[in-house]
Formats: structure tokens, sequence, C-alpha cells
């Protein structure tokens, strides 16, 4: 509900300062627990979540050549 009220910029900002961050460790958690059942896919969720917790810090500018 007061989602609603906020601008864009506001909610895009709560997005990734917030809530992404918080998804990201919520991911990096289930894929330790699930790591030793299905090591193939605990290993995904952790990478996820450790993008998901750093979205801006990986990313790279692409070099013009």
């Amino acid at each position: 509900m007061i989602m609603a009220f906020l601008s864009s910029r506001v909610r895009t900002w709560v997005l990734f300062a917030v809530l992404l961050p918080l998804f990201g460790r919520v991911l990096e958690k289930v894929g330790l627990r699930v790591g030793p059942r299905n090591p193939r896919a605990g290993s995904a969720l952790t990478s996820a979540g450790g993008w998901a917790r750093r979205p801006t810090g990986r990313m790279r500018r692409r070099s013009r050549s």
C-alpha cells in the first residue's frame, strides 16, 4: 500500500538497496543447506545469492576496441 504512494525512483532504490540484498542472503542460505544433497543446485543458488547481494559490484564496463 505504501509503495503505491512512492515515486518510481524511490521504489527502484528500495528494490536495489534493501530487497535485492535481502533476497540474495536468503538464496545463499538455501544454497548452503541444499548443497550437501545436490551440489550443483547448491552451487547455483549460492552464486545467484552472491550476485543478488552485490548486483552493481559485478557489472563491468566493456572496453571499446
